[in-house]
Formats: C-alpha cells, structure tokens, sequence
C-alpha cells in the first residue's frame, strides 16, 4: 500500500516514514487500534461459547466419513449462519442444516447447529433427546452397538434423518458414532 502511495504522490521514502509515524502517533490510530483489538476478544469469546453451547446437547450424532474414497459433502445452509471456529472447524446455524455424503442424505427436523470438522473429516449433529440404545439396536438389526454394521434404507434419530446408510454404528453414552462406508453405485441403488 505505501508502495501504491509512494507512485501516486511522489513521495520520498523518508516522507512516506514521516507520515506513517504521525498516523500511528496519533490518539485516533489508537483509538482505532484498541476499539479493533476490544472486537477481536469480544469475537474469540463469542466463538468459545457457541463451541461450549453446542457440546450441552442432550444428544449428538457423529457422522464420520473420513473413511469414504472420495467423500463429496453437500450442505444446503444459510450463508448468514456460518461460524467459523478455527482453520477446521465451522459451525452451520439458524435454520435446519440437510445435505448429503456420496449416497447418504440427512435432514435436521429443526434449526439446530451442526459443526463440520474438516481435519477429522466428521459432522456432528445435536439430537433432541439422548438416544435409546434399545430403539437403535431394533432399526439397525443388530444384537448390539458395539461398532454394530448396519445398511438401512432410512435411519430415524431423535431430530435427524439418515437415508441411504451404511456404516458402523457405536454408541457412548448419550453420543452416536457412524462411521459411513463406502457403498458401490449398484448397491446404493438396490436399497
């Protein structure tokens, strides 16, 4: 930028210098300087907390497609609800988040956050109630829900629609692990 100013007005370096120290002397550059510093922890503490309000979900789903070759995540989503929280982590908000994985579609019932961890390649999803390990053994057939595989046309989870699945499903405590597996066009078409 100086270098723009420089060309434009023909200054001279020492000039340039002169300037640029009585800005940055000056009580308004510092008044600007504080007012954007005070909006920098303002934000970082604003971000910590929508982090902090999402993990006191009664419930949460983690969709984990880490494992799928080439995993193509769509999101359909309000560009007014994105929060970043750091280089890999955003949080989509204010209305219900849908999209799909490869072959899977999800559906929120309702506009909760959804946070999409890029580094570990996983959304994770806020459920309306815990979920009952019962009610999740009886859909997905299986005698437990220890990494339980399963392939289900629609999975229900209390405020989220799964179709189209195949994975492995665990459950820790009040929390849903799928780890999505890859599933062959054919395949995906037979549900």
């Amino acid at each position: 930028m100086t270098d723009l100013a420089r060309e434009a007005i023909h200054a001279t370096a020492a000039e340039v210098e002169t300037a640029l120290n009585s800005i940055q002397s000056s009580s308004q550059f510092k008044g600007l300087v504080s007012d954007k510093s005070k909006l920098a922890t303002e934000g970082k503490a604003y971000i910590k907390a929508a982090e902090q309000a999402f993990q006191r979900a009664p419930g949460k789903l983690i969709l984990d497609y880490s494992k799928l070759e080439a995993s193509k995540l769509q999101l359909a989503y309000t560009p007014f609800g994105i929060l970043r929280l750091d280089d890999d982590k955003t949080l989509f908000r204010l209305v219900p988040i849908s999209g799909s994985i490869e072959n899977v579609t999800f559906s929120e019932d309702g506009p909760r956050p959804v946070l999409q961890d890029r580094r570990l390649g996983a959304l994770h999803f806020q459920l309306t109630m815990p979920p009952d390990a019962k009610t999740l053994i009886d859909q997905i057939q299986a005698s437990g829900l220890d990494y339980a595989e399963f392939q289900l046309k629609e999975l229900r989870l209390p405020g989220v629609t799964l179709k189209d699945v195949k994975g492995r499903m665990s459950l820790h405590g009040t929390q849903i692990v799928i780890e999505l597996a890859q599933q062959d066009r054919a395949e995906a078409a037979t549900q």
